[in-house]
């Protein structure tokens, strides 16, 4: 199975995560959505790194400290891509208004976002974050 398609499994995976905090943050805790995003995304990051260390992407030991700098480098961009199109569908679309299908606004504004910084994400990872492995 090529990286993409795994990376594709792995991502699912960290987006069902993504989307349960944000979730339980903002409709449990009644936390701030930009809050809930920062949070969501971070704990997905580190699954997702978790994750395709074991089953994507191979790394030789020495490498995952080198590696992992890179992963909070390019998490630290893809977060900002998150935050700032969070409060565009929210604030200038109004999203957070919306329910569509039974589905909050806010949730879709999270899996519109979520799909969007996809490739960002899996260009960095393997291109950047585990090049070479």
């Amino acid at each position: 199975m090529t990286h993409f398609y795994k990376y594709i499994i792995v991502g699912s995976l960290a987006t069902v995560v993504d989307l349960a905090i944000f979730v339980f943050l903002t409709s449990g805790l009644s936390i701030n959505y930009l809050l809930a995003t920062t949070a969501s995304v971070i704990l997905a990051t580190a699954v997702k790194f978790s994750l395709c260390l074991r089953f994507v992407f191979t790394l030789r030991q020495q490498s995952l400290n080198r590696a992992w700098w890179y992963q909070l480098s390019t998490s630290f961009l893809a977060l900002f891509a998150n935050l700032i199109l969070m409060y565009l569908l929210v604030e200038t679309m109004s999203f957070n208004q919306l329910t569509i299908m039974l589905i909050d606004g806010l949730l879709w504004a999270r899996a519109i976002t979520t799909a969007l910084v996809f490739l960002f994400n899996f260009s960095m990872s393997k291109y950047v974050v585990f090049r070479d492995y």
